[in-house]
């Protein structure tokens, strides 16, 4: 489940909404090739990436497999025709073979796949900011008491309680998880997302 990638069809799905999808496949298409689906633990994967929608996705250009063994290219076939014994005159001698008026000559012809067409450009994702610790730790509770309300209150709890950005970062599998399965659009969790991660990089870092 981890080698798959979004592509870009896949991240401009995301910004436009252009595709119609379900709450299933665009919750698979937010966390597809993130840091965090690839921490989740196997069952929360296997109950999100179940194989029919991941066939779904890839049928609809949206994420590809970055396992998938490269097929060459078909080499083009040419098919000459048996023309021989060309008089000097002007008038052509063809051979018996090809007298018959439903045979079908093909001179010097290539069978080559069409171009496929350029996949559109996403849109420009918003510019993140580099939240403080406190801030980072605010916003993480703030998004759960809006959409997740008194179901979450035990891990808001555990969030206001972090001290450390370690004590944060092990709170942030159950946060996303929590965030998963309420009323939030995928797409505005996936902006947050990448807010978030931002944030703990940069602090990381510092």
């Amino acid at each position: 489940m981890n080698h798959y990638q979004k592509t870009a069809l896949g991240l401009d799905a995301l910004q436009q909404r252009h595709i119609p999808l379900n709450a299933r496949q665009r919750r698979l298409l937010v966390l597809i090739g993130t840091e965090d689906f690839d921490r989740l633990a196997d069952q929360f994967k296997q109950r999100i990436a179940t194989p029919e929608i991941l066939e779904q996705l890839v049928e609809l250009g949206l994420i590809h497999s970055t396992q998938a063994a490269h097929t060459p290219k078909p080499t083009p076939v040419e098919f000459e025709t048996n023309i021989t014994n060309i008089a000097p005159s002007s008038s052509p001698v063809v051979t018996p073979e090809l007298k018959d008026s439903n045979a079908a000559v093909v001179l010097n012809t290539e069978i080559t796949a069409p171009a496929p067409a350029p996949a559109p450009a996403p849109a420009p994702a918003p510019a993140l900011k580099a939240y403080s610790f406190e801030e980072t730790r605010e916003l993480m509770m703030s998004l759960l008491q809006r959409y997740c309300g008194l179901m979450a209150r035990q891990l808001i709890l555990q969030i206001q309680s972090a001290t450390d950005l370690q004590s944060l970062k092990r709170c942030q599998m159950q946060w996303i998880t929590a965030l998963q399965e309420s009323r939030i659009e995928p797409i505005m969790l996936n902006q947050y997302l990448q807010q978030i991660n931002h944030s703990l990089l940069r602090l990381q870092a510092a």
